[in-house]
């Protein structure tokens, strides 16, 4: 962890030097590093990707590039390749190398966005991809290299709101033809059905307690699955997403289609009354975070939830629901 936390820094310096020395205007950041920096997506990748959208003599650029980075860094890899240039580099001062990698002239719909991390205080302003030129880079990716890494963005792109083309034949195909990609679309379409029914997914872990269940939420390597695997005697709805849905003042669930390493261990076609949710912390995996005001419930539940619409009507349904389940826990 320590390692990864070492490698955004040095991604972040890498991209405010490129920034400071000119190097970046001719560029647009594209890629699974640009939407976890300037969009906080949940997966690690380990490259700089750009595209480039001006006319440059590629030689002299390319010398530019490595003359400005070997100033500050050991370079280990440097080539001009036929679509694109490569420049590799590595410092004392983090574990990793870190890739910068240039496709050459490529046309690119984009926005200025802020690169950025929590591990330092530095930001710098890009021209990045947009969501939506985005979404199109990855679904071409998928169905060229048939990669999971690309059918994840493809959800967090989706969830962020952007509308999928079904004139994607090739890989509309694709989402009934592979699991991963079906999993991926059927969680954000049930999102949608359970918000237009006062309800919602939500990152917890189910485990059913003399009839009704609780819901220790909490995101990715907060320990639900730890958690669940605890509980050997218990029936388990989920230790990923449960649904979570308010009909007459009482809040339900059961269980779910989507988890990640502990599979429901029953069936039921009952609506089964929740008991209680409670937070896992972000920082101390499996340690219970203890809510005393209402306001940080809300918080809290909106945070874990799995699916937030760019929608404004949607949005602010998800919102009231959440407002009106906290009323009745508080």
């Amino acid at each position: 962890m320590q390692d990864l936390i070492k490698q955004e820094i040095f991604e972040i310096e890498v991209l405010e030097k490129l920034k400071n020395k000119r190097i970046l205007e001719p560029l647009v950041f594209v890629g699974g590093t640009m939407l976890r920096l300037c969009h906080d997506l949940n997966r690690y990748s380990t490259d700089l990707d750009f595209w480039l959208i001006k006319k440059v003599d590629i030689k002299k650029y390319f010398s530019k590039i490595v003359e400005a980075l070997k100033q500050d860094y050991i370079i280990t890899d440097s080539q001009i390749k036929f679509y694109t240039i490569l420049v590799e580099i590595k410092s004392d001062k983090y574990p990793r190398k870190l890739k910068v990698e240039i496709r050459k002239e490529k046309e690119c719909e984009f926005e200025e966005k802020i690169a950025f991390s929590k591990f330092t205080n530095t930001q710098v302003l890009l021209k990045c991809a947009t969501l939506k030129q985005m979404l199109e880079n990855k679904i071409e990716a998928f169905l060229e290299r048939k990669e999971i890494r690309d059918c994840f963005d493809i959800e967090f792109i989706l969830r962020r709101g952007e509308e999928l083309s079904l004139n994607k034949e090739k890989f509309c195909y694709y989402c009934v033809n592979n699991f991963f990609v079906f999993n991926s679309i059927l969680r954000i379409l049930t999102s949608i059905i359970l918000c237009l029914n006062k309800g919602f997914l939500l990152h917890s872990a189910g485990v059913l307690e003399n009839g009704r269940c609780i819901l220790y939420s909490g995101k990715s390597g907060s320990g639900k699955s730890t958690l669940a695997k605890k509980f050997v005697d218990k029936k388990i709805l989920s230790d990923e997403l449960c649904p979570v849905i308010l009909i007459n003042k009482n809040l339900y669930s059961w269980p779910s289609m989507f988890y990640s390493e502990v599979k429901p261990n029953f069936v039921r076609y009952k609506l089964i009354r929740i008991k209680d949710i409670k937070f896992l912390s972000d920082i101390d995996k499996g340690k219970i975070v203890d809510v005393q005001k209402k306001e940080d419930f809300v918080d809290l539940l909106l945070k874990n939830i799995f699916w937030l619409s760019r929608n404004a009507f949607l949005t602010q349904r998800q919102v009231d629901i959440v407002k009106n389940i906290a009323d009745l826990i508080f």
